[in-house]
């Protein structure tokens, strides 16, 4: 119970906390990956594949001078491969395990490749597995499309449930509709009744990051996502570079989400408190960017005392409880936890300038 003093004040908060994209509770830099590069031509006559559309020729041969590649590349597709295994070859922390280009000479069954991802995530030693699938996606669902089906999302969590659930997966879906994969991790998990938070989903085993190309709508250029303007670096967990809602393109924006991140104002040491709070979300809202305009529209600073002592608290709440938490202000004490959730406080007149730095980050637009 704080005894509360008359300095308080309110703050308007933007849409956007940008603390959100700050911890996660799975940092991973050793990792072992697989490529896979499908431009074959033949496909099963029932899958609706969809094929990257072409990028202009002009824009193709200036990416490939600021890259510095190969000119005797056959085509995009090869180039981008080039991008792509360059990527995932630089970083000494990344092991690129298994890489697979399709022509329309070499396809492969899919079955081929859902042995190889069982294979990887049986034998794998690292912390952590990416996988990389570039060429052709179902419309619709942005499935993996191969000569004689896809591989679906629900079947790459089968694979993962059942060999790797524990341990951190990227998935870098670059083919068209690849950003439905990231809403149907999201439904996956309100579905399984995970809370939207990266506690919950430690402790429930699904550690995923996924980033796509595109949106759930919207189809994939040849060559623009790998050699994106804003740059794809995987060399640390912690300054991944996939651009997550950059306009590619005039009809291609990428798409992506860390499902690792944590969404309850706690550290990773932290009890989660995701499910105290009054005003909850879900992955839904977390995935469309929903949550964080929805659910706390302002700051407090409350200042009071203690058990005797000096203390500060940073609070947030809804502004549908506004009223009421300035009603409860005006008595001399207040539960601060029932009216909203502290997210900083601490001994003394006043917080440290650190973390009023990292309040007016966000309390104001």
């Amino acid at each position: 119970m704080v005894e509360r003093s008359t300095q308080s004040r309110l703050e308007k908060l933007p849409a956007k906390d940008p603390r959100y994209n700050e911890t996660t509770v799975s940092a991973v830099t050793e990792m072992e990956c697989m490529l896979i590069a499908a431009y074959g031509q033949e496909y099963d006559p029932e899958t609706k594949a969809i094929p990257k559309e072409e990028m202009d020729v002009n824009e193709i041969w200036s990416r490939i001078e600021k890259l510095n590649l190969s000119e005797d590349g056959d085509g995009a597709y090869t180039r981008e491969y080039q991008v792509v295994q360059r990527l995932l070859t630089e970083d000494k922390l990344k092991t690129l395990k298994y890489e697979f280009e399709e022509t329309d000479n070499s396809q492969r069954p899919r079955q081929f490749y859902i042995d190889k991802i069982a294979e990887l995530f049986q034998t794998c030693k690292d912390p952590g597995a990416l996988i990389w699938y570039t060429g052709y996606g179902e419309r619709h669902t942005g499935n993996w499309c191969f000569k004689d089906g896809t591989i679906s999302f629900a079947l790459i969590i089968d694979l993962y449930q059942t060999f790797f659930q524990g341990k951190v997966l990227y998935l870098i879906c670059d083919c068209a509709h690849a950003g439905q994969w990231v809403m149907n991790f999201a439904k996956f998990l309100e579905d399984h009744s995970i809370a939207a938070c990266g506690h919950k989903a430690k402790e429930n085993g699904y550690l995923l990051k996924i980033f796509t190309s595109c949106r759930p709508e919207e189809t994939a250029k040849d060559f623009c996502f790998s050699t994106s303007c804003s740059g794809v670096e995987i060399r640390s967990d912690k300054c991944l570079g996939f651009p997550t809602s950059n306009e590619l393109s005039p009809t291609q924006t990428a798409f992506g989400k860390d499902f690792t991140k944590l969404l309850c104002f706690q550290n990773i040491d932290q009890k989660c408190k995701v499910g105290e709070l009054t005003h909850k979300w879900n992955w839904v809202d977390y995935v469309t960017n929903q949550r964080t305009s929805t659910v706390f529209d302002y700051v407090y600073l409350v200042r009071g005392t203690e058990n005797g002592k000096d203390a500060w608290y940073y609070v947030l709440i809804n502004s549908g409880c506004k009223e009421q938490f300035k009603i409860a202000l005006d008595d001399d004490k207040i539960d601060l936890e029932k009216h909203g959730i502290v997210v900083y406080s601490g001994w003394g007149k006043k917080p440290p300038e650190n973390i009023e730095a990292k309040v007016q980050a966000f309390a104001h637009d």
